[in-house]
């Protein structure tokens, strides 16, 4: 059987559940109750980042896999990607160089991930607060 590798997933919508509810979602005592409901999956919940839907989890199948299982799991739609890979994004991202300053501007970098769908082919437009530039079928940089 195929060891568990960490994968780093994220998930649409899930940093609302703090505050779209009137009785607050403790982490730690949901992540265990989704585990408990994988117990015997492939997949398996290691960590979390706040209410921010960003988990770390352990996954013997694939990242395509691993996002399915948690969407259908969390019903929402879920992306999972290796430490490696968001590594090498990150590192690909932080190398581009800024836009030209503008006053009251603080450019900020950051990554769109594809969770769901084909990628689109095509060029992408940038805007007056936003640059895009293509890094690869999966991933834009912001």
């Amino acid at each position: 059987m195929k060891t568990a590798d960490h994968l780093i997933a994220f998930a649409v919508n899930i940093g609302n559940i703090g505050r779209a509810s009137f009785r607050p979602v403790v982490m730690d005592d949901w992540l265990h109750e989704l585990n408990r409901r994988l117990r015997g999956d492939s997949v398996r919940f290691v960590d979390y980042f706040a209410h921010t839907g960003n988990f770390v989890i352990d996954c013997r199948e694939g990242c395509g896999d691993a996002g399915r299982r948690l969407s259908k799991l969390l019903q929402t739609p879920c992306v999972a990607i290796s430490t490696d890979s968001l590594t090498k994004c990150i590192e690909r991202v932080e190398r581009l160089p800024y836009p030209p300053a503008e006053p009251e501007i603080r450019w900020t970098p950051g990554a769109l991930l594809l969770v769901t769908g084909p990628a689109n082919g095509e060029s992408l437009e940038s805007f007056h607060r936003a640059v895009f530039r293509r890094i690869d079928d999966a991933v834009v940089a912001a």
